[in-house]
């Protein structure tokens, strides 16, 4: 950690840069949630995927891939949905071990809430700071970032401890 009056390394800047934004940003868009008495971003995302998959439904894998997280972690957050009648889960009929999260209409309620906080949110976040062509700039920047870091599908999976 550095002090406030010490420099990073000029190398390091970038990384804090990105770690700050990512923080500030999401913590404003979190207490707008929060202001407007809506789900928050997390669950905002988990029922806008869920809004745009065929059936309203997804594998409960494909949406811990879609969120970022571990299975496990989707597992929670689902159990913490379906509590709230957000989402329900279902089994597929062609395979018991096929775990389904479903969109209910209670979630599509909420997601259309939480939909015009998020569009709020986008606006004062980043069309407020930057102009269309900064946006797409920023988008090709972290599109790179990510498609030259991702792991192979492969290894990606051995990491995961997935065989």
């Amino acid at each position: 950690m550095y002090m406030a009056s010490e420099q990073p390394p000029v190398n390091r800047v970038p990384w804090l840069a990105f770690l700050e934004a990512y923080k500030v940003v999401i913590d404003k868009m979190e207490r707008m949630y929060t202001e407007a008495g809506a789900t928050g971003l997390v669950v905002h995302e988990v029922l806008w995927r869920l809004d745009r998959a065929p059936e309203a439904r997804l594998r409960m894998q494909d949406l811990a891939e879609l969120l970022l997280v571990t299975k496990s972690g989707a597992s929670r957050l689902i159990d913490r949905l379906e509590r709230n009648g957000l989402v329900k889960r279902s089994t597929s009929s062609e395979d018991r071990r096929v775990v389904y999260a479903v969109l209910t209409a209670k979630g599509r309620a909420a997601l259309e809430v939480s939909r015009e906080v998020f569009i709020r949110a986008y606006d004062d976040v980043f069309k407020s700071v930057l102009d269309a062509g900064e946006l797409a700039e920023f988008t090709r920047l972290l599109t790179k970032m990510i498609e030259r870091n991702r792991l192979p599908a492969a290894t990606a999976a051995a990491a995961a401890g997935v065989s």
